[in-house]
């Protein structure tokens, strides 16, 4: 079904869409927080490994700002290219062809690389 208008209003109660993906076009804003269920509840999981050499990953990892083809906007974020060859799991290809990074799912190689900087800085400060 495709609305052509301005918008489309689902009154005080939610929006849920089944079987499928969401797309748009422009920006999306949240006035609460986003959660990603069914991936983040243990009930959910099987061969469950902590993220292993995460500082290492992390230091493969290049943050860039650029200029979006799009819309003219200047962005930061990451090459997807790039960010495959380090962390595959969190780059999907689209059925356009193009590339497309699930930024959240980067955040549990920063926690283990932070758990990773805090315990060398601890073994440091054990031989200061």
């Amino acid at each position: 079904m495709l609305f052509r208008s301005n918008g489309l209003t689902v009154g005080s109660t939610q929006l849920y869409v089944s079987g499928g993906n969401v797309y748009t076009s422009g920006n999306f804003y949240a006035t609460s927080n986003v959660t990603a269920y069914n991936t983040s509840d243990e009930r959910l999981k099987e061969n469950i490994e902590t993220i292993t050499d995460a500082l290492h990953k992390v230091s493969k990892m290049r943050g860039v700002s650029f200029t979006s083809k799009k819309d003219g906007k200047k962005c930061i974020g990451v090459i997807a290219q790039e960010l495959q060859k380090v962390v595959p799991e969190v780059v999907e290809e689209g059925e356009d062809g193009y590339l497309y990074v699930a930024y959240g799912n980067i955040i549990g190689v920063l926690i283990n690389a932070i758990n990773d900087l805090a315990e060398k800085v601890e073994r440091m400060e054990d031989f200061g």
